[in-house]
Parts: structure tokens; sequence; C-alpha cells
């Protein structure tokens, strides 16, 4: 973890990118884990669990999970 705050977390992950986004198996680990897809805007994905939703944000080796406030 290289950065912790109110809003989220933001990881050091070699096997993420902007181009490809995050490893399908972490896609897997959302999806068992209840999470569901919803839309996508640039780097952005956006997911939902119930009344929770979180901003994955996939830049070049960093991983960004923000709590999103509807």
């Amino acid at each position: 973890m290289i950065k912790t705050n109110e809003q989220g977390k933001r990881y050091a992950w070699s096997r993420i990118s902007e181009e490809n986004g995050i490893p399908y198996g972490y896609v897997l680990a959302l999806k068992t884990n209840g999470w569901k897809k919803e839309e996508r805007e640039g780097t952005s994905v956006f997911y939902t669990k119930g009344n929770n939703k979180i901003d994955l944000i996939t830049t070049t080796n960093q991983l960004e999970i923000l709590r999103v406030n509807d």
C-alpha cells in the first residue's frame, strides 16, 4: 500500500496498467465477492455491491480503490 485516506487506498502493483486494467484473477475475486461491474470511464471502472460503490482506477503499476458517494 502506497497511500491511504478517508476516500480510499492506493497500491503499487506491477501487473496493473492503464491499457489492460486489473488482472483477470482480481476481476474474478471481485465477482466472487458479490461486486458487479458497472460503467467504465477511461481508466476508472465502477463496481457496486448492494448500496456500496467503488471506483477502481488503474495507472501503470498502480491501483487506486476509492469509495464513491452518490
